[in-house]
């Protein structure tokens, strides 16, 4: 069977993002008005929060409990995903445990998938799995070109709801995020490093120029050819 991201077996299902998932645009900003400075706990999401995959507390906005009680219905969930919706590009990150209760930013839609059998025993979407599929080249695609040709481009919830979504088996979304997950972790550990590395290198190199650190000639130990 055809699908977005190409063939794929026939037990399988194609169905579209809205039919498994609720999709909600952020508050407007009339909603919640002029956000507050004060720390107070309560803490909005924007798009500066999304970044390399993960949600990041860099650039929440403080809200005061009056604005946070007027958009009580954009408080985010575990297993929620948050996507950009202005822009070139669309960004999206799926909330933790840490960030549950955060609320959604006005440059942002919320993706909550339906719980399983909702309704009438319809297909469902495990959110680990609706993440890694949102990554793929051609879903990316698609939500470019429904945007294109605009010189500010915005993802409105009601067109996101038409992405065309594959769904397999339960079982099978859970094996594909399980090792799409893992990937993720060993990128990661791999960053770490990189990062630490460069780190280290950037703190020995003055000491190094300076000579406050010796060398292996000059401590009459040249190194050994390899």
């Amino acid at each position: 069977m055809d699908s977005l991201i190409g063939t794929i077996p026939d037990t399988w299902q194609a169905t579209s993002l809205g039919a498994v998932c609720q999709v909600q645009a952020g508050p407007s900003r009339a909603a919640f008005g002029t956000a507050g400075s004060a720390d107070t706990g309560l803490w909005m999401i924007t798009p500066t929060c999304i970044q390399d995959g993960q949600l990041r507390d860099h650039g929440r906005i403080a809200l005061s409990p009056e604005r946070a009680k007027s958009i009580c219905n954009h408080r985010l969930r575990t297993d929620d995903i948050v996507l950009t919706r202005i822009g070139e590009s669309r960004r999206h990150a799926l909330v933790d445990a840490t960030r549950c209760g955060y609320y959604l930013g006005g440059a942002c839609i919320l993706l909550r998938p339906h719980p399983p059998g909702w309704p009438d025993e319809g297909p469902s979407v495990d959110a680990r799995y609706l993440n890694h599929y949102l990554r793929l080249a051609r879903v990316q695609h698609w939500m470019a070109d429904e945007v294109g040709g605009v010189a500010v481009p915005v993802m409105s919830a009601t067109r996101l709801q038409t992405l065309p979504l594959v769904l397999p088996p339960t079982s099978v979304q859970q094996d594909v995020a399980s090792a799409l997950d893992a990937f993720d972790a060993k990128i990661a550990a791999h960053q770490r490093i990189l990062e630490a590395t460069a780190e280290l290198r950037d703190a020995l190199a003055p000491a190094l120029f300076t000579g406050a650190i010796p060398t292996p000639t000059t401590t009459g130990h040249p190194p050994r050819p390899t």
